[in-house]
């Protein structure tokens, strides 16, 4: 070869090289996926193949969902709660696409509930029909938008695009390589049909679903068949969380299940579809396989019932568990202290830590525990109070005490003491027991235990994150159990305190004790009399005016009562005179508290003004069903007027004009459940989603599960939940 062709063939060389890059820049890598990706969820569209035939046919897409630890998404029945994974598709002309198809689910309990999705990964595959007679080299763009709902201990709506383009080829397109794998896992885990064919029927109140046919003794009877599971394609069907009782004989194998509210309806439909999940261990090796099922309504022959499965029982929802439930009460502990309701108690606790800071280290850590102590044993006795009544047919959840009048009246009064004594109005010494100033310390440690107990007292109207999932699943357990959880959520609570007491490094950078204590105390009762002022309220939406005007002389004649206890303290009277003025003051108190209402009060005359931004509808029962029944999009609000989480949600976001606009734009229902006096229907209502106590927030669409938001609300995550 000559110089010169030497030279020419370097340069062809190089050519083909250069456009072998081009090729794979423009045609293949750069256009083989898409992605979007928040804090939560990443999602990514990505082909089967490098491009998209001529002639026409069908090219596969798979949606590739990868969840960030503790995040999940949802099958297409979400189980109790949750949003199916949706896709909204901008296609060419004479484009098409399939139904999607979904990789089996897993069990995700929660507290009571038990939803149906995924976790670190899921791949949706989509069929797209591609039509015939398209132009060879033209760019063919096609555009999804993907909505889902991202869940932890929160829920977050989430929505983005993912966009690709593909080269129209004259022949076969190559495989995407990028992609094999996923494709290859993803069909892997795809159901298979059933080989066995399936039937279903519902007796008094129970679904069976049969796969007859199978030969289920042997592998039941020696264990190698763990377990087997029901998902159902439709949500209502089932009860998400009740055990799947398993039963076999000669002629296949059954399953058994509380039936849902669709046959309480009698809305169930005459083919039963779904996937049936099995788990087995063969050889020491476990393998998990779905099949699909389209089970006819009929009878089930007692050959395929007539053993009943003693092992592991599909269905058995993984535990929320003591130790998650535990936890999820101490976090919600910790949160409480920074609620408006109580931060004003626990600051005082502050100022308790900083006069004993600088003091023996015994001292510091005696008031620490002190204060756990009547934070602990408030809690213990609200649990038992409230389990005990439950177990006893009240449907009464947390803040339960607030629904009765005499309790929000005394709470008033209490609280109304507390900010006199902040004044400087009234105090009260150690010698008014008789009992002298060398008692003094004593005192000051029984003052952290009464600083624990208040903060408990006022810790009622407030619902922290974490607690509700926490003490709902307590409300379900044997009462010591249920004691427990409440003790670690009132553990929680004092948590910081406690830990302080027990640093002395921490306490020596606290500031030294002096008058500025007195004005920062005087300051601090400011906000107690804030609170005063609100538990009128509430009262005022319990009673009549004229007992709120009873209870408004009532606190007149406390003040004055304990500014004339103020002046026979100075003047050095004796104790039997001091303990004569104190008994006047708990007197006073009493009666006003007493001669409220008893039992269930009926609404005042403001009763449920507390909201109302935009037109609701009274909760029921029966209304809810109504409307569901007439397919309406409905969103539940299950609020109290003593609730403060709930009154600040509705101020931050019910009064938004862009929520009320997305209400009317949409045709949304808004139904309130008002919990601020006792109703039974609303307490069914919050024990069924597995919530101690309001706020609740449930949207209801059509043809879906119900969809529970967070306990603190954004403006965009309710116009993201009604509006898509």
């Amino acid at each position: 070869m000559t110089p010169v062709q030497d030279s020419l063939f370097k340069r062809a060389l190089m050519a083909l090289a250069l456009a072998g890059l081009a090729f794979a820049l423009f045609a293949g890598p750069a256009s083989a996926a898409s992605s979007f990706a928040t804090d939560r969820v990443r999602v990514e569209l990505m082909p089967e193949q490098a491009g998209l035939p001529a002639e026409g046919g069908t090219v596969w897409l798979a949606l590739r969902q990868t969840m960030t630890p503790g995040w999940h998404t949802y099958w297409k029945n979400p189980g109790d709660s949750g949003e199916p994974t949706d896709i909204e598709w901008t296609l060419p002309d004479g484009f098409s696409v399939g139904d999607i198809l979904w990789q089996p689910p897993e069990r995700q309990p929660y507290g009571p509930l038990v939803n149906f999705g995924y976790e670190g990964e899921a791949i949706l595959l989509v069929p797209l029909m591609v039509p015939a007679g398209l132009s060879p080299g033209a760019q063919i763009e096609l555009r999804a938008h993907v909505f889902w709902l991202a869940c932890a201990d929160i829920c977050v709506p989430e929505d983005g695009p993912v966009d690709i383009s593909l080269p129209v080829v004259a022949n076969a397109p190559v495989q995407n390589y990028a992609a094999v794998d996923v494709f290859a896992r993803a069909r892997e885990a795809l159901p298979q049909p059933s080989p066995w064919d399936a039937r279903f029927n519902e007796v008094d109140g129970t679904l069976r679903v049969a796969l007859l046919g199978g030969d289920f003794a042997g592998p039941l009877a020696d264990g190698s068949i763990e377990s087997v599971f029901l998902f159902p394609d439709t949500t209502g069907l089932i009860d998400n969380a009740a055990p799947q009782q398993i039963s076999y004989g000669t002629e296949g194998l059954t399953l058994s299940i509380p039936a849902g509210a669709m046959f309480r309806r009698d809305a169930a439909p005459e083919t039963l579809r779904g996937l049936i999940r099995i788990e087995e261990e063969v050889a020491g090796e476990h393998f998990s396989r779905a099949i699909t099922i389209n089970a006819p309504r009929g009878e089930i022959p007692a050959g395929a019932t007539a053993n009943t499965f003693a092992g592991a029982r599909g269905g058995t929802p993984g535990d929320f568990g003591i130790g998650k439930a535990a936890l999820f009460a101490l976090l919600g502990g910790l949160i409480l202290n920074l609620m408006p309701c109580v931060f004003p108690i626990v600051f005082l606790k502050a100022l308790t830590f900083v006069s004993v800071a600088h003091e023996r280290p015994w001292r510091v850590r005696l008031h620490g525990l002190s204060y756990t102590a009547g934070i602990l044993v408030s809690f213990t006795a609200i649990a038992a109070v409230l389990i005990g009544l439950r177990a006893a047919g009240a449907e009464i959840g947390w803040g339960f005490q607030l629904q009765s009048p005499q309790v929000v009246a005394g709470f008033a009064a209490l609280l109304f003491l507390v900010g006199l004594n902040l004044s400087g109005v009234f105090s009260i010494g150690t010698s008014i027991m008789g009992l002298g100033g060398s008692l003094a310390e004593r005192r000051g440690v029984s003052g952290s235990f009464f600083t624990g107990v208040l903060a408990v007292i006022v810790a009622a109207p407030c619902t922290a994150p974490f607690m509700g999932l926490a003490l709902g699943f307590a409300l379900t357990q044997p009462a010591l159990v249920g004691i427990a959880i409440f003790i670690a959520l009132g553990f929680g609570m004092a948590l910081p305190y406690l830990l302080l007491s027990f640093a002395p490094a921490l306490l020596r950078l606290l500031p030294r004790p002096g008058a500025w204590m007195e004005r920062v105390k005087q300051v601090l009762a400011l906000p107690i009399y804030i609170w005063v002022v609100y538990l009128l309220w509430v009262l005022a939406q319990q009673v009549s005016t004229s007992v709120l005007a009873m209870m408004l002389f009532a606190l007149l004649a406390l003040a004055g009562l304990a500014w004339g206890y103020e002046r026979f303290h100075t003047k050095g009277p004796s104790s039997l005179a001091r303990l004569a003025a104190l008994a006047i003051l708990v007197a006073v108190m009493g009666a006003s508290v007493f001669a409220l209402p008893r039992g269930g009060a009926a609404p005042g005359p403001n009763a449920a003004a507390h909201v109302d931004a935009f037109p609701s509808v009274p909760y029921s029962e029966q209304a809810l069903a109504d409307l569901r029944a007439n397919d309406e999009t409905v969103f539940v609000n299950f609020t109290a007027a003593w609730c403060i989480t709930c009154l600040l949600n509705e101020r931050v976001v019910f009064s938004d004009p862009a929520v009320a606009a997305r209400f009317e734009e949409t045709g949304t229902i808004y139904m309130k459940g008002d919990w601020t006096n006792r109703d039974a229907e609303i307490a069914r209502a919050l024990e069924r989603f597995g919530r101690p106590g309001v706020p609740l927030y449930v949207v209801y669409r059509p043809g879906r599960a119900p969809q529970v938001l967070p306990q603190v609300l954004t403006p965009d995550i309710l116009l993201h939940a009604i509006g898509d």
